[in-house]
């Protein structure tokens, strides 16, 4: 590409090559001394200048100062797409249109933005600097960019470009307008038979079985995790948020211990010599407890009331699958999970293997019909919102016993219904007269006199539990720590009953923790 950089006496020509590290500029095609060079890394500051919609000129810092060079229209935006997600660009607000905020985390903000030159719309997420600067902050948020930039798949989402500003980073991402699987698994947004869950679990495993081809792994897979590209569309699905992804092929890894209770691998949560290095297959025990999950309809791998909980339950690794069996999970489905929740690493099945595994080629018979089938027929008489009255027969008729006086209530918890008789047969002795008073009972026709009765009911309510939504806090916002080591027992060898109470807790991706606590 041929640049023209003015002065004021003269203008120069310069030739730029673009190499897989290096963007140079040289006064001369076979210069072996080119006057410009610069890194590419997400160091250098790149400028560019339009009008019109028209790139006009790219600028690069060089020695304090900014230096301009023209080029044509069309060369320099291919350039810019050639340096996408390489280098930092500047002066974000003349390229995209702010319109809504999407939502927030502990550092950073999610935006809905649009191209000013397509009207394309975008999710902008900024993260602010001062979060950065502790724990690692700049070299985690870097090391997730270089990552992203990486990864090129269909069921991940894509990393459009990077700006940074004077307080803040742009990332610019693809928009997703459909719902996490979490909120899909828990509002019931879809109903998910047997054919949605192969189709949401074959992207799953694609997506990581491409990371895992690259020697990237994620860390921290979990509903929240897993978006859509549409609403109520489960073919676009997008691995989302590499906050804590690393490759494996560094020396030491960034927050060794990460994860999110109930999702994180045992190998992981029971570390003690951050030193060792554990393997990508990590990964796949997070994909099992989601399997486990979109099963047994929101029902989660470790069930516990609370964060600490959850925990304990995890790194304990105690593992109880009779529960697929209620549900009536095809045995190909159980065997998957199973070999997904191997607790030793060098046995659990990888994204490779479960992609080949018999769960993908079987069909079975839908969920949602089998449940239908087996309601039971209502005549056209019958309604199905109301409790059936039954006409009482002679022979149904029961004696009333003997009641005591019911003692005082709130007036809150007393209902008066409409004046009740309840008739009982003539007898016209003056003590049992006396005695229907006293129970405030009414008598039939014939009967010394009629008192009315008041029905006395306590109102009862039914406690409602709470759905709260998952957190959308960064992975800095939480922290924990892990002890014990695991066990794993068979199904069919030792059976422990969990109290399934529902995990409503936020769930947070957690960086290192403290060794020292115990649980």
């Amino acid at each position: 590409m041929i640049c023209l950089r003015k002065h004021f006496l003269k203008d120069i020509t310069y030739f730029l090559f673009l190499f897989e590290e290096y963007l140079i500029l040289a006064q001369e095609l076979n210069s072996q001394q080119p006057k410009y060079i610069f890194r590419l890394n997400l160091d250098t500051k790149v400028y560019w200048q339009q009008e019109k919609s028209n790139y006009q000129q790219v600028g690069l810092e060089y020695k304090g100062e900014v230096k301009y060079f023209n080029g044509d229209n069309e060369g320099l935006k291919q350039l810019k797409i050639l340096l996408r997600n390489k280098v930092m660009y500047r002066n974000v607000s003349d390229y995209y249109q702010l319109i809504k905020q999407l939502g927030r985390g502990g550092s950073s903000r999610v935006y809905l933005v649009t191209d000013k030159c397509t009207n394309q719309q975008f999710a902008s997420k900024n993260v602010e600097k001062r979060y950065l600067k502790e724990d690692g902050g700049f070299e985690a948020l870097f090391n997730e960019i270089k990552l992203m930039a990486a990864l090129k798949h269909e069921s991940i989402v894509k990393l459009e470009e990077v700006y940074e500003g004077e307080n803040t980073f742009y990332l610019i991402l693809e928009y997703l307008k459909g719902s996490s699987l979490h909120d899909m698994i828990t509002k019931g947004i879809i109903q998910l038979g047997w054919v949605e869950i192969k189709v949401i679990m074959m992207q799953i495993l694609t997506g990581v079985e491409y990371m895992h081809s690259l020697n990237i792994m994620h860390r921290d897979l979990k509903p929240e995790n897993i978006m859509f590209k549409n609403q109520n569309d489960i073919k676009g699905l997008r691995i989302v948020d590499f906050g804590l992804a690393t490759s494996t092929k560094v020396t030491n890894y960034t927050f060794p211990k990460c994860g999110t209770p109930g999702y994180v691998a045992p190998e992981i949560a029971n570390m003690k010599n951050h030193s060792i290095k554990y393997d990508k297959i990590c990964d796949m025990f997070s994909v099992g407890c989601i399997f486990y999950k979109l099963q047994i309809t929101s029902k989660d791998l470790f069930p516990g009331n609370d964060y600490q909980e959850i925990l304990k339950l995890n790194k304990k690794c105690i593992l109880n699958l009779d529960t697929l069996s209620i549900y009536q999970t095809p045995q190909t489905a159980m065997d998957l999970i199973y070999q997904m929740l191997q607790i030793d690493p060098k046995n659990r099945i990888t994204a490779q293997q479960a992609l080949e595994h018999p769960f993908f080629t079987n069909t079975y018979e839908d969920r949602k019909v089998k449940f239908q089938t087996q309601k039971k027929t209502l005549t056209n008489t019958s309604k199905p919102w109301q409790t059936l009255t039954f006409k009482l027969e002679k022979s149904d008729q029961l004696q009333l016993p003997e009641t005591k006086q019911i003692s005082k209530q709130k007036e809150e918890d007393i209902v008066e219904d409409e004046r009740v008789t309840i008739k009982l047969p003539s007898i016209n002795s003056p003590r049992f007269v006396q005695q229907a008073k006293t129970k405030n009972l009414a008598l039939v026709e014939g009967s010394p006199t009629e008192l009315p009765k008041k029905s006395v009911l306590k109102k009862f309510s039914t406690q409602e539990f709470e759905h709260l939504t998952p957190d959308t806090q960064s992975p800095d916002s939480g922290r924990m720590n892990f002890n014990n080591s695991p066990r794993f027992i068979q199904p069919d060898v030792i059976k422990k009953n969990f109290t399934c109470s529902k995990y409503n807790q936020k769930q947070q991706a957690i960086y290192e923790v403290d060794d020292e606590q115990k649980l």
